[in-house]
């Protein structure tokens, strides 16, 4: 069993999500407009993740990333909840970015 096994393995991915999720903000929020837009844009972002996307999130990694039993379950369960909340605020942070930025360029700022 590595370190990158069971509870290793959500402490690294819920540390890569927070980063991600930490540099996307700090990148799309420049004022209060894109802040509201990004909390806004958040909430649908996360129901379609959960949706369509992270329900179980295990599907996404390799067999024996999670540890086997009771324990697995809950790590897979708290994996799921993190890339679903925190996958759609890199998700609205990415579109208020992007927006923000054809804005720029379409204004010639």
């Amino acid at each position: 069993m590595s370190i990158l096994s069971g509870w290793g393995a959500v402490a690294a991915i819920a540390s890569i999500l927070l980063a991600l999720t930490v540099a996307t903000c700090v990148a799309a929020m420049q004022g209060l407009a894109s802040t509201l837009a990004v909390t806004a844009l958040s909430f649908p972002a996360m129901w379609l993740l959960a949706r369509y996307a992270f329900g179980d999130a295990s599907v996404y990694f390799p067999q024996g990333t999670f540890s086997a039993g009771a324990d697995g379950k809950d790590q897979i369960i708290i994996v799921s909840i993190l890339c679903t909340v925190l996958g759609g605020v890199i998700a609205a942070g990415w579109l208020v970015w992007l927006i923000a930025r054809l804005d720029r360029v379409l204004s010639g700022r």
